[in-house]
This record gives C-alpha cells, structure tokens and sequence, in this order.
C-alpha cells in the first residue's frame, strides 16, 4: 500500500504543478507587457525626391594662414590678391604708391652729392692751407688745423 500511496502523492503534486502554470495570471503578466512597449506608426511607404546635400551654418578656417601686411607705410594702388585665396611665394600682394619713397630717395641722393662737394671742397682749402703754411708767416697754424679737421 505504500508504493500506492507514493504514487498517488506524486501524481498529486504533478497536477498541482502543472495546474499553477496554466491559470491566468500568466496571462495578465503577457498582456501587460505588450502594453508596455513604444507605440510604433505605421505608414505606407512614399515615392519623393531625395535632396543630396543640405545646408549648414558653420565657420571652416586653413590649417595654414599668415597675416599679410605691408612693411612700409603709405597709400595703396592696389591690392592684388583676393583675401582667404592661396598666394604663391614672390607674387605680388599690394602696390604702395611709390612717389613719397622716390621724392626721399631722390633727396638722399641729393645729400650725398651735397656731402661729396662739402669734402672736395675741404679737401681742396686744407691743401691749399698746406700750402700757404710753406711760407712762413702766410697762415697760423691753428688755421691749418681747422682745414685739417674739415675734411
């Protein structure tokens, strides 16, 4: 009568097992979850014009720049490069207007050749000087001096 009653209380905790698995609550549990999930719209699917390329504010800058500016000053002619373009070593970026720079030249020039007729012309008296002092009391010596110093 034992193996019997074995049997009989397994076949009983089986049917308990099996019967816990199929009550509702699973299914309260399964239709809860598909509540859960994010709502998806649906649409047919559309035939358009697809654009290739959009328009963006934004700001892009070289991996190279140099700031370009004039040694000298003084009024442009002209300015020949276009700003943000490339520029080639030795090409030509501003044209200064060259009359100021040539009227000061022009008077450099003008005071060297005042300072070389000043010399030949101390030259010229200190010889002179030099000679004049071969006869005695014809120039003071101090004379001599200051043509010496002149030139």
């Amino acid at each position: 009568m034992q193996p019997l009653r074995i049997a009989l209380l397994h076949g009983l905790f089986i049917l308990t097992f099996l019967g816990s698995g199929c009550s509702d609550q699973k299914q309260a549990r399964i239709s809860d979850a598909e509540d859960a999930g994010p709502v998806v719209r649906v649409t047919e699917p559309t035939l358009r014009k697809v654009t290739d390329y959009t328009y963006f504010t934004g700001r892009i800058e070289a991996p190279e720049s140099v700031k370009v500016q004039a040694r000298v000053t003084g009024y442009l002619v002209s300015v020949d490069f276009e700003p943000g373009a490339e520029v080639k070593v030795n090409q030509r970026l501003f044209q200064i207007d060259p009359r100021p720079y040539q009227a000061a030249l022009d008077m450099a020039i003008g005071q060297v050749h005042l300072a070389e007729a000043r010399l030949k012309l101390a030259e010229a008296d200190y010889a002179r000087a030099v000679e004049i002092a071969k006869t005695p009391g014809a120039i003071s010596q101090q004379d001599v001096d200051k043509y010496a110093a002149a030139r």
